[in-house]
């Protein structure tokens, strides 16, 4: 991910817009584990899999086609997080793994 284009905190919520090298919008949002927040995934045009993320068990949701985006989902510390984008989900994994390292 690039350079931010967008930070807001909504509530309880706290969201980040990213944009890449080849204009693509990265999404990072996290908030308190537990408060209510919902995350619908199509399960028509996504393939859902469960993974580990730096020992973090988490959801990768890997889009069928381009039309959306991929993601990963994950708990750590009270809060869950959750990242989107175009890019593979490996890459989403790896990022996952860079925020978890550096926070």
């Amino acid at each position: 991910m690039n350079g931010m284009k967008k930070y807001e905190v909504l509530g309880r919520i706290t969201n980040m817009e990213f944009i890449n090298n080849q204009g693509d919008k990265n999404r990072f949002s996290y908030h308190p584990e537990g408060s209510i927040t919902n995350i619908s995934v199509d399960n028509k045009n996504h393939k859902i899999d469960r993974c580990v993320v730096l020992g973090n068990e988490a959801f990768s949701i890997s889009v069928i086609g381009d039309k959306f985006d991929n993601g990963v989902i994950w708990n750590m510390d009270g809060h869950t997080f959750d990242l989107w984008g175009k890019i593979p989900v490996d890459e989403l994994k790896k990022i996952a793994e860079y925020i978890l390292e550096n926070i």
